[in-house]
């Protein structure tokens, strides 16, 4: 039998976000390293407390009126948007998009804000 680490075969990745925006380009101070951590990656912790909330609102427990989801639902959206945001700027500040793309990023997350819905409409 030959040394060496078996092949544990290949990890094949889930996710089923999409990136349609494909303006990035580096601008200055950039390395090969990890995209972004302006805000020192503080926007992921958030991101962790949104799916979090996200849970505890399908769950209701305790029973919580209609009107009580109704604004915890829009805290989460306000939440998600802000984090949104923070990407936008993040990646803006440390490098890894062009102010073109920045501008183009933000102000669709902006509307998206402003309608108040995820959508956007």
């Amino acid at each position: 039998m030959g040394k060496g680490i078996l092949n544990r075969g290949t990890q094949v990745h889930q996710s089923k976000k999409v990136y349609t925006r494909l303006k990035v380009g580096k601008l200055y101070n950039c390395e090969d390293r990890m995209s972004g951590g302006h805000f020192g990656h503080f926007q992921n912790k958030l991101k962790e407390q949104v799916e979090s909330m996200r849970e505890e609102i399908r769950l209701n427990k305790p029973k919580f009126s209609e009107d009580t989801l109704e604004l915890l639902e829009y805290i989460q959206f306000i939440m998600e948007r802000t984090v949104d945001l923070m990407d936008e700027a993040d990646w803006l500040f440390s490098g890894d998009i062009t102010e073109e793309s920045f501008v183009e990023g933000a102000s669709d997350k902006r509307r998206k804000l402003l309608k108040g819905r995820p959508d956007g409409n």
